[in-house]
């Protein structure tokens, strides 16, 4: 049975295209931290007569090794920020668990959707001839709405009565040394611990130079995956994607400084407009710049 009062739960609202990967990894490899290598995506079920404490930290500590007395546990999912899923998500670990520290990364929205036209673009769901604003256009539930977080943050609030940690992709992307700090000692491990992630840059996105190359790699890597997971190795295989190698061949087919033009930058900052100013307000940060497409800034500087 755990001890729920020697608990230190930490529960990570994913948005996709922020970090959530990186995240992952920086967060795994803490010694002084327990957490699965994927999203356990726990909550949002329609089942709710299965959500309980005990069995959702024993999916937690099946990751421990045993010697697990004073360790942090954290869980981390994208799909408690889904649009569709947050609110049950929200109401569900008010219910489940009484008191709870709650994360979330977040970024530039504009920025985080060009992302994720570029990742559409490398992974084959669109036709290179598309762009961005027909893409987003097309699909503002996929492309757009993923990036209204300020809404989710403040539902989360509501029902949990619990403030949301809002960090951002922005300090990430300026110091990942003192991100990583600040992350760490707000969990309450040791702050000084260096993870090899810190190695590893994170970029605006990438955009590929053919598709049917990189279709045939995405085909080479899940056939590896399936493989692994069926020999007992995916611990092995999750270690190897923080290696060069792994980053190598993630490059054979990047094309590079592909950005968003100034004409979409503006056209869809006004879609979320609002929902920056909300966010502002809960993570007490002025975020003009999010306004202001980059090269803009540079010259206002």
């Amino acid at each position: 049975m755990v001890d729920k009062k020697k608990l230190k739960l930490t529960i990570g609202i994913g948005f996709q295209r922020s970090a959530s990967s990186w995240l992952h990894n920086i967060l795994s490899e803490h010694p002084e931290i327990i957490k699965p290598p994927r999203g356990l995506h726990y909550f949002g079920s329609d089942k709710t007569e299965n959500l309980q404490l005990e069995t959702y930290l024993e999916k937690i500590l099946e990751n421990g090794d045993g010697n697990d007395c004073g360790k942090a546990l954290v869980e981390f999912s994208v799909s408690y920020g889904y649009p569709e899923k947050y609110q049950q998500c929200a109401e569900q670990i008010a219910e489940v668990i009484s008191d709870i520290r709650l994360l979330c990364i977040v970024r530039n929205p504009v920025e985080r959707a060009f992302s994720e036209y570029l990742r559409s673009l490398k992974a084959g769901e669109l036709s290179s001839r598309e762009s961005f604003r027909a893409a987003a256009t097309k699909d503002k539930a996929y492309y757009l709405d993923r990036g209204v977080v300020g809404k989710v943050i403040d539902y989360y609030e509501g029902a949990t009565k619990c403030k949301v940690w809002v960090l951002f992709w922005d300090d990430l992307h300026t110091n990942p040394t003192n991100f990583v700090k600040n992350l760490y000692s707000g969990i309450g491990v040791d702050s000084n611990y260096e993870p090899s992630m810190l190695k590893t840059v994170l970029g605006p996105g990438e955009a590929v130079k053919s598709q049917m190359l990189q279709k045939i790699l995405i085909t080479l890597k899940v056939s590896i995956v399936r493989v692994a997971n069926y020999l007992g190795f995916s611990n092995f295989l999750d270690s190897v994607k923080r290696t060069k190698a792994n980053r190598y061949i993630r490059n054979i087919n990047k094309k590079r400084n592909l950005k968003i033009s100034k004409e979409d930058y503006y056209y869809f900052v006004e879609y979320f407009r609002d929902d920056i100013s909300r966010l502002e307000k809960i993570a007490d940060r002025n975020l003009n710049h999010w306004l202001i497409h980059p090269d803009d800034r540079v010259i206002e500087k």
